[in-house]
């Protein structure tokens, strides 16, 4: 069961062990190759890991059967660990598809990856009966030391701007969830849930589903973004600031426009 005594020592050497190695990597890691090799390690030892239960079990069995999530991006964290490896090898960083990708797999896999280790759903179900589940964790916590590496190496900073980073990432989740669930509906299996966006994660909680999780998201992604630049950045480049200075020059350009058609009439 979750927050029993192995899985509470889980969390403690996970956390330990992914703060060392920040640590090192700060001070290993100098050049921007260096970073992103070392990124590249991290994505590629995240899919292998998650794919490691077919080949324990077949070497162990002598057979091996393949569970849906390992063939579909079904859930969060499995679309996010492929966007981890897509972002560690995308060499052109100046784009702002780079930049809304980083941005959102760094904040949002953070949360994925950390919320797969707290409330893992195949450890609360059978506790740690297999390498499967074994894997499932250890799996989430590279990706979550990834995804928190990922910060530095694509040089992510908390502005408003996330915001739209995270709303074009959860529309993507939306529209991989419609698909997988319609594969599957086709193919006359029983549904997958994918992105839980026919059930809410949590039976006890039906107020938490897809919608309201989206919604906290963005709020949090905002209220985040809004302290950071107030942190970080002088006024005249905060986003509030620069929203009241274009509303005020739409209005002036609105007034010019008006009084130069009073004069041709």
């Amino acid at each position: 069961m979750l927050f029993d005594t192995f899985h509470i020592c889980y969390i403690i050497v996970s956390a330990l062990i992914t703060t060392g190695l920040l640590i090192a990597f700060k001070y290993l890691c100098k050049t921007q190759k260096s970073k992103d090799v070392t990124l590249k390690i991290i994505a590629i030892f995240v899919v292998l890991i998650h794919y490691s239960e077919l080949w324990v079990n077949y070497l162990s069995n002598g057979y091996t059967t393949v569970e849906s999530p390992l063939l579909f991006p079904i859930y969060p964290c499995n679309v996010m660990m492929w966007l981890l490896l897509l972002t560690s090898y995308i060499s052109k960083k100046d784009t702002m598809f780079y930049r809304i990708l980083t941005e959102f797999v760094s904040l949002a896999g953070i949360v994925c990856a950390a919320a797969g280790i707290l409330f893992n759903f195949n450890y609360n179900n059978c506790g740690l009966d297999s390498y499967g589940i074994f894997s499932g964790l250890f799996s989430h916590s590279v990706m979550f030391l990834g995804c928190i590496y990922l910060l530095s190496v694509a040089k992510v900073k908390i502005r408003m701007f996330n915001v739209v980073s995270v709303v074009c990432g959860l529309l993507f989740f939306l529209v991989d969830g419609v698909v997988i669930n319609t594969i599957f509906n086709l193919a006359g299996l029983d549904p997958v849930n994918s992105m839980f966006l026919i059930e809410p994660p949590f039976e006890n909680m039906p107020w938490l589903n897809t919608l309201t999780i989206g919604i906290v998201a963005i709020v949090l992604v905002f209220i985040i973004g809004a302290i950071g630049e107030a942190v970080s950045l002088p006024k005249e480049e905060r986003w509030h600031h620069k929203l009241a200075v274009r509303f005020k020059a739409k209005k002036e350009q609105t007034k010019n426009q008006n009084i130069n058609q009073e004069t041709k009439e």
